[in-house]
């Protein structure tokens, strides 16, 4: 998928609740081949499973806020932070998979292909470099 047609779907978290809830209003809208490469339409599962990670984090951690929340290739969504102190992308799959990988810019990364607790997440965004 091209940079341009992620940016033009793309969502910035500013009201948490509004925003996703704005957020799967706009995915799930989106029907087979909405990006001119045969990208298809996405499940409401997915969606759904994205949008109840970032919900439980944004109660956890104001730096949540500074969500990006992308369309990704074969109907998955990308939750995407790039900050000064760390980057992380967390990747909901349609088939119910999550994988994940952050970065510090230290000594800290962290990956893996699970949902990650909310709890830990939060306190690694909060927490960088240390």
């Amino acid at each position: 998928m091209s940079a341009q047609m992620r940016e033009k779907y793309q969502l910035t978290l500013d009201t948490p609740v509004q925003v996703i809830d704005e957020a799967k209003e706009r995915l799930l809208a989106l029907e087979d081949d909405w990006d001119g490469e045969s990208a298809p339409a996405y499940c409401k599962q997915t969606i759904e499973g994205a949008a109840a990670f970032l919900y439980e984090l944004a109660e956890k951690s104001e730096v949540a806020t500074q969500v990006r929340i992308l369309p990704a290739s074969e109907g998955s969504i990308d939750l995407h932070w790039k900050t000064a102190q760390f980057e992380l992308l967390i990747n909901f799959h349609p088939d119910g998979s999550v994988s994940y990988y952050g970065d510090d810019y230290c000594e800290n990364a962290i990956q893996g292909k699970t949902r990650p607790k909310s709890e830990v997440i939060a306190c690694w965004m909060e927490h960088p470099g240390e």
